[in-house]
């Protein structure tokens, strides 16, 4: 759907102005689009219509890199493929929070570097952003394939035809950004920082390897309550280890460190509350009940009480 609009735009560029008055304004203001539209409409105020619009979508993309980008950081260092740190989380609202730290000061100063820069960073960005898509796109039919039971919140039909045209699209993109004199190629400075980022990861890859051995790349999945994440896997054994006397007590937290026996017959649901009496007959009259301020206020309890 976005090739399908972005064609659009540029048939009906190129249907409402000539070769000539796109040049001159690729030189003057830049905005063809807008200048199009203008001209179109026979009016400048469609022009600002435009150019707000643009810049809505400016703010839509930004606001979901940093989305993306912070849960994409997230889900490497949980996995141990990046610093544990960016694994930490809000208390209240479980976004993570030194991921977003990082990448929301990495956008406050990116402007600051002049208009050049910033057409650098975009397009390296964007070479990344394409790799990433067809990485993704890969791992969708590998997982697909590999373990079609997995929990999923929506499934694809068709996937093997939607994950090949995914592949293809995106593997395209990835090709024009490479291949020299297509126009979308990338210029030495952009292969500085896509090549900078590929050496990081590696470095990354080096250390966390060596640090966390089998733990690097382990995929857990992960229980969702209230958006607080369990890692039942690592707690389990940190657990055991410390009950075992190979871990140490700071291994776990002191809460988890108790022993428990209580044989005891819960019943829960609605209306149970009207049978206290019916449950507690075969202890005798004397009986000990422990309640809270809602039970206490409830009639229907104390009606049992009575009974009792």
């Amino acid at each position: 759907m976005a090739v399908i609009f972005y064609a659009l735009i540029i048939f009906g560029v190129g249907y409402v102005m000539n070769a000539g008055e796109i040049a001159a304004s690729s030189q003057t203001s830049g905005l063809v689009t807008a200048d199009a539209m203008a001209k179109a409409f026979h009016s400048s105020v469609m022009a600002k219509v435009l150019i707000i619009g643009g810049m809505c979508g400016i703010v839509t993309s930004w606001n979901s890199f940093l989305i993306g980008g912070s849960r994409a950081m997230y889900s490497m260092a949980d996995s141990y493929m990046i610093p544990r740190c960016f694994t930490k989380l809000h208390p209240k609202h479980k976004t993570p929070t030194n991921a977003l730290y990082l990448i929301g000061g990495l956008s406050i100063l990116a402007p600051l570097c002049g208009r050049q820069m910033l057409v650098w960073i975009v397009d390296a960005g964007n070479f990344g952003c394409c790799v990433a898509y067809c990485m993704v796109s890969l791992s969708f039919i590998i997982l697909r394939s590999k373990a079609p039971e997995m929990k999923r919140p929506y499934k694809v039909k068709n996937y093997k035809l939607v994950g090949a045209m995914a592949v293809l699209m995106s593997g395209f993109m990835v090709v024009m950004y490479i291949i020299p004199f297509s126009g979308s190629a990338l210029v030495w400075q952009e292969w500085i920082m896509a090549g900078g980022w590929a050496v990081l990861g590696a470095v990354f890859f080096a250390i966390c390897k060596i640090k966390y051995g089998e733990k690097f790349g382990l995929h857990v999945d992960i229980a969702t309550e209230d958006g607080q994440q369990y890692r039942e896997e690592a707690a389990l054994e940190a657990a055991l280890e410390t009950v075992s006397g190979h871990g140490t007590a700071t291994a776990v937290e002191s809460s988890m460190a108790f022993s428990y026996f209580l044989p005891v017959n819960i019943v829960f649901g609605n209306g149970k509350v009207n049978k206290v009496g019916e449950l507690t007959k075969p202890y005798g009259r004397k009986v000990l009940i422990v309640t809270g301020k809602t039970v206490r206020k409830s009639q229907a309890y104390m009606t049992e009480w009575m009974r009792i």
